[in-house]
């Protein structure tokens, strides 16, 4: 099962107010009829068709960091997540680094280690 989307669940909400059936509802919309209820109850019981809010571990950067680790990939795309991190002496790990990079479209680097031009080559 996938999870519910908000326009999803606003469509069963809808659909219930009309007075249809949570068995054709659900068909509707692709979910069991046991989601549909329990939309249908939740918004009833607090009028609201949001996600409640889910535990978890606090994040370790905060919303600033992420912007300075953000421009600094983006000044000098061929810094490794590393490089990021130690320039601004971020009290993360590079996995960190490179998570908060790919939420935002960008993705660490590292150069390509190549070996040094002879004689002969050149």
């Amino acid at each position: 099962m996938h999870p519910t989307t908000r326009v999803m669940r606003g469509g069963i909400i809808a659909l219930s107010s009309e007075g249809e059936d949570p068995a054709n509802i659900a068909h509707t919309f692709g979910v069991s009829k046991r989601t549909v209820e329990r939309w249908i109850k939740r918004y009833e019981e607090e009028g609201t068709i949001e996600n409640h809010r889910r535990s978890g571990r606090p994040r370790v950067t905060t919303g600033m960091q992420d912007q300075n680790t953000i421009a600094t990939m983006e000044a000098e795309p061929t810094q490794s997540s590393r490089g990021v991190r130690d320039a601004l002496q971020l009290e993360c790990s590079t996995r960190t680094v490179v998570r908060r990079l790919r939420d935002s479209g960008l993705f660490a680097r590292t150069p390509a280690e190549k070996p040094a031009l002879t004689e002969t080559g050149r």
